[in-house]
């Protein structure tokens, strides 16, 4: 056995001690959990939210109508946060969001002041059902993310740093970190669905999804054309036969513990944080995909990020379907015949793999 491989397997082997290590050395773990009682987690979903006081508690509704047992076993973390830099509208948004999950956490009176009819119902369901709901400030003074550090990226590292600090006495094997987003609904085996999917073998998943079609017609076009754009590709990388081959979305992801810690945890990259967290544990074991149930990101426009679901709306919806474009085909008989190659003479020096590739 290579000594790579050694290491590779030795980072699977996660005591707490290691898990100590990683908190101390590389973790963000310095802002308050403000939750309940921990007892019996063996799985954390972590739901960034920056101004998502319209979204989060629908998402955070259909988690509600899952299994009971399953929501027993099951804390939900999210991270409100912003920017120091970030807009007025933005904070006050995110300290609305603040004190109806304080109220929701300590099972208090939910703050009425403007909820409408059909939110005051969606939070009655939270509140009424066995989802235990946890919550980071990561917005208000003093808490902010750095304008220079401010992201998905690092909000998802906050809450899954979090999240592994909760399962450090779980069976590294057995804890389970899921990420969601907070325009994202899921199903109602949804909980059940993800853990029964790992095994001793599965590491990473990612979860089937379809994003959910606007009423307007103009923006459902874009969505189909973005979602035909994204699985032309990863249908293309499944044909060459990539390990590569599955989308990169962050509402979809899913991580034992310990394969999180052996590639030293999420980046803080403010976009594109999913695609190389992703490549990272790739490499550690393959990525499966959960077919038995499906998430429902949002199709909506934002230029939070140069890329990714709401730029690539905006774009459509700027440019038209002319400028939207998909990878040639033939880029994937490259790689296809590229790979085989390597296949076919790994331990072959840099000038003959040269030559064959010629």
């Amino acid at each position: 056995m290579s000594s790579s491989k050694k290491k590779s397997l030795k980072r699977f082997m996660n005591p707490p001690q290691l898990i100590d290590k990683y908190l101390k050395n590389f973790a963000s773990v310095d802002r308050p959990l403000h939750c309940g009682d921990l007892t019996g987690v063996d799985t954390v979903v972590v739901i960034p939210a920056y101004a998502e006081k319209d979204h989060l508690f629908l998402t955070l509704c259909s988690l509600a109508h899952n299994d009971p047992g399953r929501l027993d076993r099951t804390l939900v973390i999210c991270v409100v946060n912003n920017k120091t830099d970030s807009g007025a509208d933005d904070r006050e948004n995110n300290q609305d969001t603040l004190a109806i999950l304080d109220a929701l956490t300590r099972k208090k009176v939910m703050p009425q002041s403007d909820a409408s009819r059909k939110q005051a119902q969606v939070l009655d369901v939270i509140s009424t059902s066995r989802l235990r709901i946890a919550y980071i400030d990561a917005s208000s003074p003093g808490w902010e993310i750095p304008a220079k550090e401010g992201g998905v990226g690092m909000a998802r590292k906050i809450g899954m740093d979090r999240a592994l600090s909760i399962l450090r006495n779980v069976h590294p094997r057995t804890g389970l970190i899921v990420c969601l987003d907070a325009d994202t609904l899921v199903e109602k085996n949804y909980l059940a669905a993800v853990r029964s999917h790992f095994t001793r073998k599965i590491k990473t998943a990612v979860v089937d999804y379809a994003h959910r079609l606007p009423e307007d017609p103009a923006t459902a076009r874009a969505i189909c054309a973005y979602e035909i754009y994204l699985r032309s590709y990863v249908l293309g990388l499944k044909w060459a036969g990539s390990p590569y081959a599955y989308s990169a979305i962050g509402s979809t992801m899913a991580v034992s513990a310990e394969a999180y810690l052996a590639v030293r945890g999420m980046n803080r990259r403010a976009a594109g944080e999913d695609f190389y967290f992703l490549n990272k544990l790739a490499k550690l074991a393959p990525v499966a995909c959960i077919r038995q149930t499906r998430v429902y990101p949002s199709a909506r426009i934002s230029k939070r990020v140069p890329f990714g679901t709401g730029a690539a709306v905006n774009q459509y919806l700027s440019l038209g379907p002319s400028d939207f474009v998909l990878y040639d085909p033939r880029i994937f008989q490259i790689l296809s015949n590229w790979l085989g190659l390597m296949w076919a003479c790994p331990d072959a020096s840099p000038p003959r793999i040269l030559s064959c590739a010629r």
